[in-house]
């Protein structure tokens, strides 16, 4: 995956004027700690780390169209610890990352997609499953990873929470024989394993866009059905796909990338809310 010319120049103007010998310790204006995305630091509150831990930026929709800001990617690369996720989680991290390897004053904790828990969704992305915050083992996963990599132990059980909520949506889906829309993949491998219909407009690649094919495909398919709508909220979504919403569906609106100091299973629970809720 590239990152796109606009990201790339802001990191290049900024990288050139930050000296990797900078000694932040002695900047009145260091940061001590931050986290690349609001569901990191919501997986850092579960441990007893006492720490600071700030988020980095303010991300609204999905993380993969989201470009920092100038301000942002100066922060990303001077504050003393960075806490971040897989490089399909921030595209725009890795030349951030690298930046920071050249400087022995600070820290990286980064966390990675097992291999294994890949396998167990056939055909699912990376950049899809880098939403970790929405599947329960790559959650407790990469929640083990901060565990050895801080000799911190949660005290939470973290798959127990998870796996309650997943057996109620597999029983929903179950009892409902519905056909959801998904406006893009983050829901769809975890959909799929828990029996659910899923059409999914688009994936998660930076900047992709809904395709002319993907509403052509979906009206085809889904003409003569009632849908299930699951709406991101912070994206944009073209007209030519919310025309295709009839009376008869229903539709559902959710914020999948969440907030910080919420549960991480928050998303989560509101969906199987609302999925229980809504008619």
């Amino acid at each position: 995956m590239k990152l796109t010319k606009i990201p790339f120049i802001k990191l290049m103007a900024l990288i050139f004027f930050i000296s990797p010998n900078t000694n932040l310790a002695e900047s009145n204006n260091s940061i001590q700690a931050l986290c690349s995305h609001p569901q990191i630091c919501n997986l850092l509150n579960m441990l007893p780390h006492h720490k600071k831990i700030e988020t980095a930026v303010i991300i609204s929709g999905d993380h993969h169209h989201f470009d920092p800001k100038p301000g942002d990617i100066k922060k990303l690369i001077m504050a003393q610890e960075l806490f971040h996720g897989p490089e399909a989680l921030h595209p725009w991290m890795k030349t951030i990352i690298k930046q920071r390897n050249l400087n022995k004053n600070v820290k990286n904790y980064g966390l990675s997609l097992n291999p294994q828990l890949k396998n167990e969704f056939p055909k699912a992305t990376d950049e899809a499953l880098s939403h970790f915050w929405l599947y329960s083992k790559i959650a407790c996963d990469m929640l083990k990873q901060y565990e050895q990599q801080l000799q911190l132990k949660s005290t939470e059980n973290c798959l127990k929470n998870y796996l309650e909520i997943e057996e109620k949506l597999k029983d929903y889906f179950m009892k409902n024989k519905i056909s959801v829309v998904l406006t893009h993949d983050a829901l769809e491998p975890l959909f799929h394993s828990l029996g659910a219909n899923v059409i999914s407009l688009k994936g998660s690649s930076h900047h992709e866009e809904i395709s002319p094919n993907a509403i052509k495909k979906l009206y085809n398919e889904t003409k003569n059905q009632k849908l299930t709508w699951i709406l991101e909220t912070g994206f944009d979504i073209p007209g030519s796909v919310r025309n295709k919403i009839q009376t008869k569906d229903r539709v559902i609106k959710i914020d999948t990338m969440g907030s910080v100091n919420q549960k991480l299973t928050y998303v989560l629970e509101n969906l199987l809310l609302q999925l229980q809720s809504t008619k």
